[in-house]
């Protein structure tokens, strides 16, 4: 039974990813984010897969650290995050570790 725990500081911005999800008959969650570190180590003990932003410090941090076979890493081309942004992403990186290579994706 694979689960899903959407996390983030802010119920309502989680609220039509879990409804999305549960409406595709996946069984997730909202975990809501009260600190920095909690949202580290939460995102560290992922099993299967991560998800998240490659702007993200703890998101990126967590993938490399953490116990997540499948790490996948993406950016939005919004105009807001373009403006803030530029066009920065992770996907240029040479991965030469065998590891690491398999399990990030941009």
């Amino acid at each position: 039974d694979d689960r899903v725990a959407v996390l983030s500081r802010f119920a309502v911005s989680a609220a039509p990813y879990v409804n999305a999800l549960t409406n595709a008959s996946v069984n997730a969650r909202f975990v809501e984010s009260t600190n920095g570190e909690q949202s580290f180590c939460y995102l560290l003990r992922a099993q299967k897969e991560m998800v998240g932003y490659s702007t993200s410090s703890f998101a990126t941090w967590a993938a490399y650290l953490g116990n997540a076979t499948k790490a996948r890493l993406y950016s939005l081309k919004s105009p807001e995050r373009l403006r803030a942004w530029k066009d920065r992403h992770f996907s240029t990186f040479n991965y030469t570790n065998p590891t690491l290579k398999r399990k990030m994706v941009f």
